[in-house]
């Protein structure tokens, strides 16, 4: 069995889009296993949003202990 190669790509359209160059024929199988990686522009997630609007609740709580 060959050795598994790591490689980045995008999803997009349904079709996931290879970064990097494969030296693999054409209609090659594959079997994938893969990762979410976060993205810059990704939504943040429910309980990410509650703990920063949290901590901006805190932090203007904070601050107006001290004007």
């Amino acid at each position: 069995m060959a050795q598994p190669k790591k490689i980045r790509a995008t999803y997009k359209n349904g079709v996931i889009e290879p970064l990097d160059k494969l030296n693999l024929p054409e209609g090659q199988e594959l079997e994938l296993e893969f990762k979410v990686l976060p993205s810059a522009t990704s939504e943040l997630s429910k309980e990410e949003k509650r703990a920063d609007s949290e901590n901006v609740r805190l932090n203007e709580r904070h601050i107006g202990n001290y004007r």
